[in-house]
């Protein structure tokens, strides 16, 4: 049985996401969530994270500080750049745990901004992001060696195997990133404690 506040939640995600709702309404509900409590605007954003329908400016609305596990998982309609400086901004200093799986839209350059934001992640999952390629595994495995996380892209030669996932990272999933070839794969793997 849900609570009133979980089917308050998923009302309030419902009427923010619902794609009739005319541009002028949702600007005033997402002005209403800034004002919003954190004890209510988390279980908003965990409604909203179930339905899969978050958009980029409800996911900024409702992120919370202190904010330490977060999927997003098949949230299709969230765009890569956008979404990554969220997280970022909004609860970087504290996520341990983040699933970005199916969130399409995901780039390199987006893997580059979250892992420079979320210095506390041990635990990242990035399945079925199929625009991601041998760069965000090189920015994961830089991350520990201290190494700039732009110089990913540098075309420098691979991360030492050793050196992947940063000092917290432990659990890396890339299922289905087509792009990312299994070498660079083994090489995180064999890395992770």
């Amino acid at each position: 049985m849900q609570s009133l506040l979980e089917l308050a939640a998923q009302a309030a995600a419902r009427a923010l996401l619902h794609p009739t709702t005319e541009a002028m309404v949702q600007q005033l509900l997402l002005a209403q969530l800034h004002g919003m409590p954190a004890q209510l605007r988390r279980p908003v954003l965990l409604a909203a994270c179930d339905l899969r329908l978050l958009t980029d400016p409800t996911l900024a609305a409702t992120l919370c500080e202190g904010l330490t596990s977060l999927s997003l998982a098949g949230s299709s309609l969230l765009s890569g750049s956008r979404t990554a400086l969220a997280v970022g901004s909004e609860c970087g200093s504290s996520l341990t745990n983040l699933n970005l799986a199916r969130v399409v839209q995901l780039q390199d350059a987006d893997v580059v901004t979250l892992l420079q934001a979320c210095s506390r992640l041990t635990s990242l999952t990035l399945a079925y992001c199929t625009k991601l390629t041998n760069a965000a595994v090189t920015a994961i495995c830089s991350r520990a060696a201290g190494a700039s996380a732009g110089s990913a892209f540098s075309g420098a030669a691979a991360a030492q195997p050793a050196s992947c996932g940063g000092p917290l990272l432990q659990h890396l999933n890339l299922s289905a990133c087509w792009r990312v070839d299994s070498v660079a794969q083994l090489a995180v793997l064999t890395s992770l404690r």
